[in-house]
């Protein structure tokens, strides 16, 4: 059931794109010019998947018609999963926030979410009083609705960005840990993604 799924596991990489310079950052990492966060982008990986199933079936000729109906099934769930995450985010296109990580620009763009901008803070280190007062000042001036953390970053070092702020917290987490390797993986975890935007800027 190889094209069942676009492999968003090989990116350990992108974990440590925050450990970065201990200031508050409002320009996105371009990577040379590219996004290598294709798996956030539910088209992106669309793309993907039908580049995977024409090497699969170039490799594995005797299994085409079991390539092509996987591929056929998680194009079909990958679709309904777009339109619905589009009626359950659209309401919410003008509710900006920050990120501790910038790297969901794919789904940003394909659901029209309202990013002000992102902060490059290390996970584990609680960023300096500078570097703060340059923080809460820009959640205050742009009016943010929501700061998105990740898991890997500690409740101290997410605390006090917000300390002294009405802003809300929520959790993105773009490596799945919490979604099953199995049929429909993806599709679960572009929900989960979904509802933990939903949650935070409602």
């Amino acid at each position: 059931d190889h094209a069942d799924h676009a492999d968003h596991a090989d990116h350990a990489d992108h974990a440590d794109h925050a450990d970065h310079a201990d200031h508050a950052d409002h320009h996105g990492h371009s990577h040379d010019g590219i996004d290598p966060h294709l798996w956030l982008g539910p088209k992106q990986s669309l793309q993907a998947a039908k580049v995977i199933t024409a090497k699969l079936i170039d490799l594995d000729p005797l299994h085409k018609q079991q390539y092509e109906a996987n591929l056929s099934r998680f194009t079909s769930e990958v679709n309904n999963t777009i339109q619905a995450l589009e009626q359950e985010l659209q309401p919410l296109s003008s509710r900006g926030y920050f990120v501790f990580h910038d790297g969901y620009g794919y789904f940003e763009d394909q659901f029209g979410l309202n990013k002000l901008g992102h902060f490059t803070v290390e996970p584990d280190r609680r960023p300096g009083a500078k570097t703060l007062v340059s923080i809460r000042h820009s959640l205050k001036e742009a009016q943010a609705k929501c700061v998105f953390s990740e898991p890997q970053f500690s409740p101290a070092v997410v605390n006090s960005v917000i300390n002294g702020t009405e802003v809300s917290v929520g959790t993105l987490d773009p490596m799945a840990t919490e979604i099953a390797e199995e049929q429909g993986g993806y599709v679960q975890f572009l929900r989960h993604l979904g509802q933990s935007f939903t949650k935070c800027l409602k």
